[in-house]
């Protein structure tokens, strides 16, 4: 072990990597995702974008919207419950819920079933599919 192990302060890196901390930051990362993925549409030469997906922001819940070709709605909710994150679709059906852990690689994760994930696994998991499968107009 080098000294630098033996100096680390887990305890305070620990409580840093909180559930509250972790969705602050999710709240901006999903946010920045929605900007991005709205940018990337494609236009059809007739109807213009038919994709429009669209963020929204309260205490404790964070949405995302998908709505394709003016029909079909679709959404992610992400709500922050206790020690959990949970990761809801638009029926309000539980799709998976996370909570946060400090890894042996000294990093801050989100833990899903078990399996340790980065902000940007979690945040994948969560919104693929509504940003890109079977989505019109786009190619994946």
């Amino acid at each position: 072990m080098n000294d630098a192990s033996l100096d680390f302060d887990w305890v305070s890196s620990r409580n840093e990597c909180s559930i509250s901390k972790m969705f602050e930051r999710l709240r901006f990362d999903i946010k920045t995702d929605v900007e991005k993925r709205q940018q990337l549409r494609e236009r059809h030469p007739q109807l213009g974008f038919l994709n429009d997906f669209s963020f929204i922001s309260k205490s404790n819940k964070l949405s995302v919207l998908a709505q394709t070709d003016g029909q079909d709605r679709r959404s992610i909710v992400f709500s922050l419950r206790g020690e959990y994150i949970f990761v809801l679709d638009e029926n309000d059906t539980e799709l998976f819920r996370a909570t946060v852990t400090l890894n042996n690689q000294k990093q801050c994760v989100l833990m899903v079933d078990k399996e340790e994930l980065e902000e940007w696994q979690f945040r994948k998991k969560a919104l693929d599919a509504i940003f890109f499968a079977n989505v019109k107009g786009d190619h994946h």
